[in-house]
This record gives C-alpha cells, structure tokens and sequence, in this order.
C-alpha cells in the first residue's frame, strides 16, 4: 500500500504524526518543536495527518471535528511547517499493521521525529515512540509532554466536551484561540 505522493525536496526532513483536529496548544508546542529543529539542522519540517477524522470511518460518528481541513492546513502552515502530508483515511489504512506504517514513513526520510507521550499508531494502536525508535535507529525521536491549560491536560476531545457546555473561554485558552466556526448560514 503506497499512500505517499510527496518527496521531500532536502535529504531528510523533521516530522510529527497526528490527527491535529483543533491544532490546539500542545499540537502547536509539537509543530513548533519540529520547525525548530528543521531549521537548526537545514532539513524540512513538516506534518503527517489523516483526513476524515477517523471517527467518521470508524464509528461512522459525524460533526465531531474541531476544525475544518483547510483550517487546519492554515493554522499548520501559519506555525511554520514547510509540508502537510495528508493521508486518506480509511479502513484499509486504519488496518495496517504499526511496523508496515512506520516503514512508510522511510519514504519521507525523518532524521527527527517529535511525538506526544501519548502517541500510538497502527492496527488496535499497537505501536508506539518503542516501535519507531526500533525502525529508525539513526533518527532522533523526541517525546513530548502533554500539555496543561487551566488545570487540565488538553486534548482535543477534552476540548469538544467544553465547548459542548458552552464554556467557550477555557476552550480558547486550550485551543490558543477562539473557537470558531466555518460554514454556510
């Protein structure tokens, strides 16, 4: 299964893998993390994402995102990544065994990989920071903390429960924003 049309222009690239739905302050502490050490080592930066949010396929759940794609694209793009790599989201690919994904990701040469404690990928989400630091040896992978705003980590689906109960506020201080939203009236 070859899900990567792009390749990198420079030999090796600094990356983070993730939904990102919200792009809220801890995704934003990982996207900076990589942008700074792309440009401290002349490499390019750049995000693996999936689009429909998962929960669309895989339990058919609608209406769950926090931001938009093309929202999510700008506020990437606005925190500095030279490159958005946006996986189709299905259940072919929700079924890929973790070691054959992280061999995709060889495609996209990493010499750094910044990921949240948090971070699992694969079928069932078996792998693991465990998983990618035995394909990539040579790779420096770093793992971030999670992030706390008000008390309570963030995480997007922290966040959609906030905003479900209007506390509009303590979603802006998890998001670094205000909450808004796109679309026709």
């Amino acid at each position: 299964m070859e899900v990567f049309n792009f390749i990198p222009e420079k030999n090796h690239t600094a990356i983070t893998i993730g939904i990102f739905d919200g792009v809220h302050v801890g995704h934003q502490k990982l996207i900076k993390r990589i942008v700074e050490l792309a440009k401290k080592n002349g490499i390019e930066s750049g995000v693996i994402t999936f689009s429909p949010y998962p929960d669309e396929v895989l339990k058919e759940a609608t209406g769950t995102v926090l931001t938009l794609d093309k929202e999510r694209k700008n506020l990437m793009e606005g925190l500095g990544i030279d490159f958005m790599v946006v996986l189709k989201f299905s259940k072919e690919l929700a079924n890929l065994q973790a070691e054959d994904f992280a061999r995709m990701l060889k495609r996209l040469n990493p010499m750094i990989i910044v990921l949240g404690t948090d971070f699992s990928f694969g079928k069932n989400r078996t792998g693991s920071v465990k998983t990618l630091r035995e394909i990539f040896k040579d790779s420096l992978i770093e793992v971030i903390s999670l992030v706390d705003a008000g008390g309570r980590v963030v995480k997007s689906s922290t966040i959609r429960n906030i905003i479900s109960k209007g506390r509009m506020e303590e979603a802006a201080l998890m998001l670094g924003r205000h909450y808004s939203v796109t679309g026709k009236i």
